[in-house]
């Protein structure tokens, strides 16, 4: 994975892609991209670059569909499938749209790196509590993570009885979470970002946390314990 990372080249594993492997083009509806494209243009995310003579669109255009999400919300997907079906010499493709894709490696890199930096911004994820794949953490308060588009702070309170003695609604009790969630969204407000509010999870003993369990619930403290693994439900069945 690492090398795939550093070095694209290395993904390459055919020349002679069957062409029956890709959508038909074809039948796009082109009123249909139009009033796509205007509404990008509507929210700034429009952009024309000149290319040169040899540019080959169909070995980097891009396909957008619709997924349903829920009532209030689609997400649109954006699918390079000449890349994706045989991933060919990355050289720079000028793109229409500002869109970063996270379908992309790089997409992900750079969406993540830029929700991190303007996060920093509001004072969120100082390096002593900040938790990262590439470093040990030192921290033994509070815990601030973002993966791609999720951003999780978790409290590190007393155990025993002086945990009672602890309001973990109190904003100013050491080890709060909460300042930091009201930062974020307090951050995303500011941008204009509408988020996943029905997704927030606030002062909760058990929950999940990038795709792992945790749980400092009473019964479990009770055991002196505090886990962390992989949902039990998902160990159970």
């Amino acid at each position: 994975m690492y090398l795939a990372y550093v070095e694209p080249k290395s993904l390459p594993w055919t020349s002679d892609t069957p062409p029956d492997d890709f959508p038909d083009l074809s039948k796009e509806k082109c009123d249909a991209m139009l009033d796509l494209v205007k509404l990008w243009d509507a929210n700034g995310l429009v952009m024309f670059r000149k290319v040169a003579p040899t540019f080959t669109w169909q070995q980097c255009s891009i396909r957008f569909f619709n997924n349903y999400k829920n009532e209030a919300a689609d997400r649109m997907i954006g699918d390079r499938p000449f890349k994706i079906g045989s991933e060919p010499d990355f050289r720079g493709c000028p793109e229409l749209s500002r869109l970063l894709n996270c379908g992309d490696h790089l997409g992900v890199e750079f969406a993540t790196g830029s929700h991190r930096n303007y996060f920093k911004d509001f004072g969120l994820l100082p390096d002593h509590e900040e938790l990262r794949s590439d470093k040990v953490f030192r921290g033994d308060r509070r815990v601030q993570e973002l993966v791609i588009d999720d951003f999780y702070a978790v409290g590190v309170f007393p155990t025993g009885n002086a945990l009672d003695a602890v309001d973990m609604n109190d904003a100013s009790a050491e080890g709060s979470a909460l300042p930091c969630f009201r930062k974020a969204q307090a951050a995303y407000q500011v941008a204009g970002l509408l988020g996943s509010s029905d997704k927030d999870i606030v002062d909760e003993c058990k929950a999940k946390v990038t795709g792992c369990e945790l749980d400092s619930s009473p019964h479990t403290r009770s055991l002196g314990l505090t886990l962390l693994a992989a949902p039990a439900k998902k160990r159970l069945a």
